[in-house]
């Protein structure tokens, strides 16, 4: 498929709204405010990256092949899905929404991780 939006491109956008709550969560929970906060930037760069070009290889001396943008995004869409589902585990009074989210955050890894260059179409 040529048109549609290509699955980086939406991985890019739950990144940064994975750091928008991140950011919410240090807000609301100083203890947790720099991690969360770190975390949030952490996302943001990924985001970044991950939409520009998700097949930039990053560095790493202990990983050959060292993995691509797109590997990170994969785990990081992952692992907000998993994070997702501890806030409503934890609160669920409060994030009813949340086990949804997950299921999308982990749908779109899967996506990603397949074929990083693949499409959706945006009439669907």
């Amino acid at each position: 498929m040529t048109g549609g939006v290509q699955v980086t491109v939406l991985a890019g956008q739950l990144l940064r709204s994975a750091a928008d709550f991140f950011e919410t969560v240090a807000e609301q929970n100083p203890s947790l405010g720099e991690m969360m906060r770190d975390n949030a930037e952490v996302y943001r760069q990924v985001a970044e990256a991950v939409a520009a070009d998700p097949s930039t290889r990053l560095e790493a001396d202990d990983m050959d092949p060292p993995p691509t943008v797109a590997d990170l995004a994969v785990r990081l869409l992952s692992d907000a899905a998993e994070f997702f589902e501890n806030v409503f585990q934890q609160n669920p009074e409060t994030g009813e929404d949340l086990p949804a989210t997950a299921e999308a955050y982990r749908a779109l890894a899967e996506l990603v991780a397949e074929d990083p260059e693949g499409r959706l179409p945006t009439d669907a």
